[in-house]
């Protein structure tokens, strides 16, 4: 027979076992529970990943490259360090593309880049080599456009010509830039003197 003390610690471990058990059922309730509905959650995490996108002729598109990202409901994807490579016509460099940071949405094709964000193109013919370097880049893979509302600083590597402005669109396929605003350039003497002697 077991005494009142002895029934009431008995009773006293039932309910904390009880306790415990309901608590720790309801601490392991799926989070989506908890957050709003409309909530959009990662369903993968991406490490190293690549794509690939080839023209209808089976000419390489562009390859995107990504160190680590986190894909959402395979629409989106935010990713650390990306880089671009978009190829043109055969004869006519690559343009590449760097971002610390970035995202892309797959169903649109548009790829942003943030942070240290370069955009080159190494030279052919007599078009000189560029490199844009900006804090910010939204490039539309199915376009080829590019276009920025960030200061952009624009230099030929192998000269002393620089150019700054306040936003840049540009044409990945056409090779054209238009500079929008508050655009100043600083040039390389030894090229104006050859271009001056040569006129």
């Amino acid at each position: 027979m077991l005494s009142f003390r002895s029934l009431l610690g008995l009773l006293f471990l039932f309910a904390l076992v009880g306790f415990t058990s309901w608590f720790a059922l309801k601490s392991s309730e799926p989070i989506r529970s908890k957050l709003p509905k409309d909530a959009i959650l990662p369903v993968s995490q991406v490490s190293h990943g690549q794509w690939v996108q080839m023209t209808p002729q089976g000419a390489l598109q562009y390859v995107v490259k990504i160190d680590q990202g986190v894909e959402y409901n395979n629409q989106h994807m935010d990713f650390e360090s990306g880089f671009l490579t978009a190829y043109q016509d055969p004869g006519t460099p690559p343009w590449k593309a760097f971002g610390a940071k970035g995202s892309y949405n797959r169903p649109l094709q548009i790829l942003d880049l943030k942070q240290q964000v370069t955009l080159d193109r190494a030279g052919f013919g007599s078009t000189p080599p560029l490199v844009f370097a900006t804090t910010a880049l939204s490039i539309n893979l199915k376009t080829h456009q590019v276009q920025t509302t960030a200061h952009v600083l624009l230099t030929e590597p192998g000269s002393l010509n620089q150019t700054q402005a306040i936003g840049m669109q540009a044409n990945l396929k056409t090779h054209t830039v238009h500079l929008d605003h508050q655009v100043r350039s600083t040039y390389d003497p030894l090229v104006l003197s050859d271009i001056k002697s040569a006129s």
